[in-house]
C-alpha cells in the first residue's frame, strides 16, 4: 500500500532561518522544527504549493 506524500510547509524563523518540512499540518510542522531548533522562535509557517519547493 503506497501512501500520500505529506503536505510541505515553509517554516521561517526569528533568527533568519528557514526550514522546509513535510508534515500533516501546519501545528505539527511548526512543532516538529521547534524540537529540531531548541531556542528558536518560530516567525511564520507557509503552506509550500505543488512545484514551489525549491524557492
Amino acid at each position: 500500500m503506497i501512501l500520500p506524500a505529506k503536505p510541505l510547509f515553509r517554516v521561517f524563523l526569528h533568527d533568519g532561518r528557514t526550514v522546509v518540512i513535510g508534515a500533516v499540518n501546519a501545528l505539527l510542522a511548526e512543532k516538529k522544527v521547534i524540537a529540531d531548533h531548541p531556542g528558536s522562535c518560530v516567525k511564520t509557517v507557509k503552506f509550500v504549493r505543488k512545484g514551489r519547493a525549491n524557492g
